[in-house]
């Protein structure tokens, strides 16, 4: 293997300076310098522009075009009509709009019509015939509240409506009187409205034991002993923990016991001996600290094993060589996994220091050719 070193890249360089300089100078014996002009004499083969033919812009042409403003075009006004914007003739000799109401525009003309509807008189104006009394007296009935039986009410039995001679309303004529209720019929009782008892409601409260009350709890006990309310209330403590029991203070929970076990059984390693990769067993939580030493190559990579591993990948490679050592772990809440203690790396496809070796200056030339 060959690389570049400084001296190497800097004989790289000038050839490249040296390759760039040469094409350069071939380039000017062909086209011409930036800096290379024409005069207008020396052009012969170009005349001034016209309408029919490109040419070389005269000064006339050049004055013509600075007196013509920026953005100028050539417009013409057209006639105003409907959704068009445009000239409007005089010939109108209305000099307010005030009283008028704008209408279409036709021929460039502005017409306006006189929408003036001031009432001159009754006779164009719409006058509605009054009311009936039986028409009132029908709204009136039903606004009527109810009153007490056998009182005396006034209440409106008409109402008319004045008008002037144009049909305005000026004022409200009302006739009144006052009405007796003699009528002595009444419902059954109900939950919303007064009324009389049913038979049935009677022999309901017939049935009620006298001094009758609701049914309530009168006394609370806990394991014999009576509480006593206070505010009304009974406040029972119910323990929630092995803390707040007598005699359960130093009990341990199934959560701690379990935290312990799993803790214990994590940090202890128990050598079972040495197996064939096709042997591993399926790791579990019997087999947790379980190490196993491998005795042929082992490939965690295969359909066989590679759920069974932590990360096939963690340590780089998928195989390793014969005396490797696995472990148990757990790895979830209830999910327990294979561990590669001891690997290597394969470094076959690195090369060696001894195998590396700079360009010389003749093999640059060479492959610069």
């Amino acid at each position: 293997m060959k690389y570049l070193d400084s001296t190497g890249l800097a004989t790289l360089w000038a050839k490249i300076k040296n390759h760039v300089s040469s094409s350069i100078a071939a380039l000017s014996n062909v086209y011409a310098a930036i800096s290379h002009t024409h005069t207008k004499s020396q052009i012969t083969d170009l005349t001034d522009a016209s309408t029919s033919a490109a040419g070389l812009m005269t000064a006339a042409m050049v004055k013509k075009l600075n007196d013509i403003d920026t953005g100028a075009n050539k417009y013409v006004l057209p006639t105003a009509a409907k959704d068009t914007l445009g000239g409007v003739k005089t010939t109108s000799t209305v000099t307010s709009a005030s009283g008028y109401t704008a209408a279409p525009i036709i021929s460039g003309v502005p017409y306006y019509k006189d929408t003036d509807t001031k009432v001159t008189s009754a006779a164009n104006h719409y006058a509605p015939a009054e009311d009936t009394d039986a028409e009132l007296q029908a709204e009136l009935d039903g606004s009527v509240t109810a009153y007490a039986l056998n009182a005396e009410r006034e209440v409106v039995t008409g109402i008319k409506l004045q008008r002037d001679a144009k049909g305005h309303v000026v004022g409200v004529k009302t006739t009144k009187a006052k009405v007796k209720d003699t009528n002595t019929t009444y419902g059954d009782a109900s939950t919303s409205a007064k009324g009389l008892m049913t038979t049935a409601m009677v022999a309901k409260l017939n049935d009620v034991a006298a001094g009758a009350q609701v049914n309530v709890i009168e006394k609370v006990k806990v394991n014999g002993t009576e509480l006593t309310p206070s505010s009304k209330a009974v406040d029972i403590n119910i323990p929630t923990d092995n803390a707040s029991l007598t005699n359960g203070a130093g009990y341990q929970t199934a959560a701690q016991v379990q935290a312990l076990i799993d803790s214990s059984l994590t940090s202890a390693i128990t050598p079972r001996g040495s197996i064939p990769s096709a042997d591993i067993p399926t790791p579990n939580a019997a087999r947790l600290g379980y190490m196993y030493n491998i005795t042929d190559e082992l490939n965690i990579n295969t359909t066989a094993l590679i759920g069974m591993f932590v990360d096939v990948n963690s340590h780089g490679t998928t195989k390793y060589p014969a005396g490797t050592n696995i472990v148990c772990v757990k790895v979830g809440a209830d999910e327990y996994k294979w561990d590669v203690m001891a690997g290597f790396v394969d470094l076959s496809a690195y090369a060696l220091t001894q195998d590396i070796q700079s360009l010389t200056t003749t093999e640059i030339d060479d492959i610069c050719q």
